[in-house]
């Protein structure tokens, strides 16, 4: 009896997924009594890849015993995702338990000029001259810093339900919307320090990489390819899989996402109740 029930279930959910019936499903799945990771599963709701970046993050800080994590947008611009961000936070804090809290780096004055070759896509039009949003604290636990906080991170303070000395001293999930591959690599510092605090697993969001012009030659892939070049602890890769069980395997999103994977950490770790196994290495 159980083995036909499962059948169903799967039955039921490979119907839910052919087109158009995944349609219809999709728009009532955005309705506000439907659970968090319903949602995520369904990308039912304004950005769907910060919602599964910030999912993913809590779970993977449960499943470590972590009991706050920091989420992060790098350019703000005018505020609509970092808002969006702080919801979707909000939301998985009460689906998990682990206490999240968001933070959105900008320069305060749109893009930087660009360096004059085609490391930072001088074709893709003039730097954006978006001001960020006057008023960041819309929402009480969402912050909007200087990127000066980036590039010298220990010089910021802040006072939080947590208290916090640095930025670091939550691991962090992010997102990037930054084009230019200076910007890029500055936010990247946040996984190459010593000092480092994070996940085994940070769940990453890159959004200028899937239009044509977009070579692994300049911006956000040139970035993404320096820092795993210059970095031996922590490795940058795409998010394999995400779009394996997704309704909609062909949102460009999916192949948005990537994971900064900690692998000094992950070498370290002692699986509890197993002996660790002798190295093969010299």
């Amino acid at each position: 009896m159980k083995r036909k029930l499962l059948l169903v279930r799967d039955y039921l959910r490979s119907l839910m997924r052919e087109p158009p019936i995944r349609l219809l499903f999709w728009a009532l799945f955005h309705l506000p009594f439907f659970s968090v990771r319903l949602k995520a599963t369904w990308s039912a709701c304004e950005r769907p890849q910060y919602l599964a970046g910030v999912l993913a993050a809590a779970d993977q800080a449960r499943g470590q015993g972590v009991p706050a994590i920091a989420v992060i947008e790098f350019g703000v611009a005018a505020g609509a995702g970092l808002l969006i961000l702080e919801r979707h936070a909000r939301s998985v804090e009460k689906a998990t338990g682990v206490r999240i809290a968001v933070f959105g780096f900008d320069t305060g004055h749109g893009l930087p000029a660009l360096i004059g070759d085609h490391r930072d896509h001088p074709m893709s039009g003039a730097p954006a001259t978006t001001r960020w949003m006057s008023r960041p604290c819309a929402v009480t636990s969402t912050a909007a810093l200087s990127w000066s906080s980036v590039t010298s991170p220990r010089r910021y303070r802040v006072s939080w339900p947590v208290q916090l000395t640095h930025l670091w001293a939550l691991p962090p999930s992010t997102s990037t919307s930054t084009r230019l591959r200076a910007i890029t690599r500055d936010a990247l510092k946040l996984f190459s320090s010593p000092e480092r605090r994070m996940l085994h697993r940070v769940f990453l969001y890159f959004d200028d990489i899937m239009r044509p012009e977009h070579h692994a030659f300049a911006s956000e892939r040139l970035a993404i390819s320096e820092f795993n070049a210059e970095n031996a602890c922590v490795k940058i890769e795409p998010w394999y899989g995400l779009d394996r069980w997704h309704p909609f395997p062909d949102r460009f999103w999916l192949r948005q996402m990537f994971i900064a994977h900690d692998l000094e950490a992950i070498s370290s770790y002692k699986p509890p109740g197993r002996p660790p196994l002798p190295s093969s290495q010299p």
